[in-house]
Protein backbone atom coordinates (compact mmCIF):
# COMPACT_ATOMS: atom_id res chain seq x y z
CA UNK A 1 0.00 0.00 0.00
CA UNK A 2 1.33 3.62 -0.67
CA UNK A 3 1.69 6.06 1.84
CA UNK A 4 -1.25 7.80 0.46
CA UNK A 5 -3.32 5.09 0.56
CA UNK A 6 -1.95 5.06 4.37
CA UNK A 7 -2.81 8.32 5.16
CA UNK A 8 -5.86 8.41 3.37
CA UNK A 9 -7.10 5.24 5.54
CA UNK A 10 -5.87 7.06 8.51
CA UNK A 11 -7.84 10.44 7.63
CA UNK A 12 -10.87 7.82 7.03
CA UNK A 13 -10.87 6.94 10.44
CA UNK A 14 -10.36 10.16 12.12
CA UNK A 15 -13.60 11.32 10.45
CA UNK A 16 -16.01 8.20 11.55
CA UNK A 17 -14.51 9.21 15.08
CA UNK A 18 -15.17 12.57 14.98
CA UNK A 19 -18.54 12.15 13.26
CA UNK A 20 -19.35 9.54 15.77
CA UNK A 21 -18.94 12.18 18.48
CA UNK A 22 -20.35 14.85 16.85
CA UNK A 23 -24.04 14.25 18.32
CA UNK A 24 -24.56 15.13 21.87
CA UNK A 25 -26.53 11.69 22.82
CA UNK A 26 -23.27 10.22 21.97
CA UNK A 27 -21.08 12.20 22.74
CA UNK A 28 -22.57 11.91 26.66
CA UNK A 29 -22.65 8.00 26.42
CA UNK A 30 -18.55 8.09 25.72
CA UNK A 31 -18.61 10.49 28.41
CA UNK A 32 -20.36 8.11 30.95
CA UNK A 33 -18.15 5.17 29.78
CA UNK A 34 -14.95 7.07 30.47
CA UNK A 35 -16.13 8.39 33.86
CA UNK A 36 -17.87 5.51 35.65
CA UNK A 37 -15.16 3.11 34.36
CA UNK A 38 -17.45 0.29 33.72
CA UNK A 39 -19.76 -1.46 31.29
CA UNK A 40 -23.24 0.12 30.38
CA UNK A 41 -26.02 -2.16 29.00
CA UNK A 42 -27.73 -0.61 25.69
CA UNK A 43 -31.23 -0.65 28.08
CA UNK A 44 -29.37 0.79 30.76
CA UNK A 45 -28.22 3.24 28.03
CA UNK A 46 -31.95 3.75 27.23
CA UNK A 47 -33.37 4.09 30.49
CA UNK A 48 -30.71 7.21 31.68
CA UNK A 49 -31.22 9.07 28.40
CA UNK A 50 -35.23 8.14 28.35
CA UNK A 51 -34.99 6.72 25.37
CA UNK A 52 -35.73 3.81 23.44
CA UNK A 53 -33.67 0.87 23.21
CA UNK A 54 -33.64 0.88 19.19
CA UNK A 55 -32.26 4.18 19.27
CA UNK A 56 -29.95 3.71 22.05
CA UNK A 57 -28.36 0.78 20.01
CA UNK A 58 -28.06 2.27 16.94
CA UNK A 59 -26.23 5.51 18.65
CA UNK A 60 -23.73 2.81 20.55
CA UNK A 61 -23.68 0.75 17.00
CA UNK A 62 -22.08 3.81 15.28
CA UNK A 63 -19.64 4.43 18.09
CA UNK A 64 -18.74 0.82 18.03
CA UNK A 65 -18.02 0.77 14.06
CA UNK A 66 -16.08 3.99 14.86
CA UNK A 67 -13.85 2.11 17.09
CA UNK A 68 -14.60 3.87 20.15
CA UNK A 69 -16.18 0.79 22.33
CA UNK A 70 -15.76 -3.08 22.12
CA UNK A 71 -19.32 -4.81 23.00
CA UNK A 72 -20.24 -8.29 24.07
CA UNK A 73 -23.36 -10.24 24.84
CA UNK A 74 -24.27 -12.01 27.95
CA UNK A 75 -27.54 -13.93 27.70
CA UNK A 76 -29.99 -11.19 26.71
CA UNK A 77 -28.03 -8.15 27.14
CA UNK A 78 -24.98 -6.30 25.41
CA UNK A 79 -22.42 -4.61 27.26
CA UNK A 80 -20.76 -1.72 25.73
CA UNK A 81 -17.09 -0.67 27.36
CA UNK A 82 -14.04 1.61 26.42
CA UNK A 83 -11.32 -0.90 24.82
CA UNK A 84 -8.23 -0.89 26.53
CA UNK A 85 -6.08 -1.07 23.39
CA UNK A 86 -7.03 2.10 21.53
CA UNK A 87 -4.56 4.05 19.12
CA UNK A 88 -3.13 6.76 20.42
CA UNK A 89 -5.71 9.29 17.92
CA UNK A 90 -8.66 7.67 20.13
CA UNK A 91 -7.04 7.89 23.35
CA UNK A 92 -6.87 11.24 22.72
CA UNK A 93 -10.12 11.89 21.64
CA UNK A 94 -11.37 9.82 25.00
CA UNK A 95 -8.42 11.83 27.48
CA UNK A 96 -10.90 15.44 25.70
CA UNK A 97 -13.87 13.65 26.64
CA UNK A 98 -12.78 12.80 30.49
CA UNK A 99 -12.02 16.63 30.81
CA UNK A 100 -15.83 18.11 29.91
CA UNK A 101 -17.44 20.08 32.94
CA UNK A 102 -19.34 17.51 34.46
CA UNK A 103 -22.13 19.67 35.61
CA UNK A 104 -23.83 19.11 32.49
CA UNK A 105 -24.18 15.70 32.64
CA UNK A 106 -24.54 15.27 36.03
CA UNK A 107 -27.60 13.56 36.82
CA UNK A 108 -27.28 11.27 33.60
CA UNK A 109 -23.82 10.24 35.38
CA UNK A 110 -25.76 9.72 38.58
CA UNK A 111 -28.45 7.52 37.10
CA UNK A 112 -26.17 5.37 35.15
CA UNK A 113 -24.06 4.57 37.85
CA UNK A 114 -27.11 3.72 40.02
CA UNK A 115 -27.80 1.17 37.60
CA UNK A 116 -24.73 -0.29 37.25
CA UNK A 117 -24.82 -0.63 40.81
CA UNK A 118 -28.22 -2.35 40.79
CA UNK A 119 -27.08 -4.74 38.22
CA UNK A 120 -23.82 -5.88 39.87
CA UNK A 121 -25.79 -6.63 43.40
Amino acid sequence: MSFEGLVNRDFERYVAIYKALGNEQRLKMMYLLCTIDNHVTVSEFAEVFNDSQSNASRQLKILHDAGLLQKYRQGRSTFYSIPGDLDEFAAKALESIRSLPHGEISCEAQRCAELCAQREK
